[in-house]
């Protein structure tokens, strides 16, 4: 069990928490919370009611919401791109398995085979196959140079494909049968990936939709409902005023609370898209940086927020 634990362990915190082991997206995660940490300190100055740099306290709801959107969106862009080039990697793993088996049939061992396939175009993976036949034209061990590309490139199939590589290297035998097997398995695992996708899409539509429901439904309660339940209501006629305005003491907590609502609304939702789509949440920060901004912008331009007239 222990053994078991163990690449876990190496693989650190972040990947045990879903999140992105790359160091340019994690170098991107600190500048953006630092960036972050700073404008949620003035929002919350802001909001506490004192002016901060000539801004009215009124702005705090503002710099609130670019304080999410600085955290999520860069993070989120950077691992959803390290996301691409992974999967477009995988992608093109059969047909490197594919040339490799060619090789073996045509008696080539496994050395041989990599330098010949360092050769050759394989899209996205073509940098990884040619530094590991360099490694090995260098005299670094077929073993040691597949394991650094896993090291490189942490993926299921990548790991489970360089296993099977180096058994087949220390063993020997029938490689050949072994490799064709490996290459069918990664072809299958592919196009199931495909599948799931394309079936995963309309879950994603149905999520994005109920979010600009949810807005919309805020529209509506705001500019009709709300107005014709407080004509010749007691607290209406006791203020003068037919209907609650948006920017009057009686209708900022409401909108406080759908404000926050929204917010809540649109990382939800943005995490349950990356889940649905890859099963990674963290692939989600990009979908609740556009519902955040396009939820932000409609509050801000069609409804108004609290204290902001």
């Amino acid at each position: 069990m222990t053994r078991a634990l163990a690449p876990a362990h190496r693989g650190g915190l972040l990947p045990a928490l879903g999140l992105a082991r790359p160091t340019g997206a994690v170098a991107v995660l600190a500048v953006a919370a630092t960036g972050a940490a700073v404008l949620g300190v003035l929002a919350g100055i802001l909001v506490s009611g004192r002016a901060v740099f000539g801004l009215p306290p009124a702005e705090g709801f503002d710099l609130l919401v670019v304080a999410l959107l600085l955290l999520l969106g860069p993070y989120g862009v950077a691992v959803a791109r390290e996301q691409r080039r992974i999967e477009a990697m995988d992608h093109r793993l059969p047909d490197l398995l594919r040339d490799l088996t060619d090789s073996g049939r045509a008696g080539l061992g496994l050395a041989p085979a990599l330098i010949a396939a360092g050769e050759r175009e394989y899209g996205a993976l073509t940098g990884e196959v040619r530094r590991v036949a360099r490694q090995i034209r260098w005299g670094v061990p077929v073993e040691t140079a597949l394991k650094e590309w896993a090291r490189r490139v942490p993926t299921p199939l990548v790991r489970r494909t360089v296993s099977v590589l180096v058994r087949c290297d220390r063993i020997g035998g029938h490689t050949v049968d072994v490799l064709a097997l490996v290459t069918e398995q990664a072809r299958e695992e592919e196009r199931a990936r495909a599948a799931r996708r394309a079936a995963m899409s309309t879950y994603v539509a149905v999520v994005y939709v109920a979010f600009f429901v949810f807005l919309l439904t805020i529209f509506i309660l705001l500019h009709l409902l709300l107005p014709q339940l407080a004509i010749g209501s007691p607290i209406a006629v006791a203020s003068g005023s037919p209907i609650p305005t948006l920017a009057s003491g009686l209708a900022a907590p409401l909108l406080l609370a759908l404000f926050v609502a929204v917010l809540v609304h649109a990382v939800g939702d943005g995490i349950m898209v990356g889940v649905l789509n890859s099963g990674r949440a963290v692939l989600g920060l990009p979908h609740a940086t556009v519902m955040l901004l396009v939820g932000w912008l409609l509050l801000r331009l069609l409804v108004g927020l609290p204290g902001g007239g």
